[in-house]
């Protein structure tokens, strides 16, 4: 499986706030048919992660890399 991981990443230390702020507008535009549609274009799945989501999914795909480097 191939997958291309892409996240926006804030300094430690960013007001809760503004992250908040930040994921809404992204979590927005991800849902706006014209935004998939130019993904589609390329053939690229657009799938939204809140931040807390993105976290555990990050945790679970470097448990399988690390995994998967181990049986070489």
């Amino acid at each position: 499986m191939l997958e291309e991981l892409v996240g926006i990443w804030a300094p430690k230390g960013t007001p809760k706030a503004a992250l908040d702020s930040i994921e809404a507008a992204i979590k927005k535009i991800c849902a706006d048919p014209a935004f998939q549609a130019e993904f589609d274009k390329i053939s690229t799945k657009v799938a939204f992660k809140d931040s807390v989501a993105y976290k555990k999914f990050l945790e679970e795909y470097e448990k399988t890399v690390r995994d998967a480097a181990a049986s070489l």
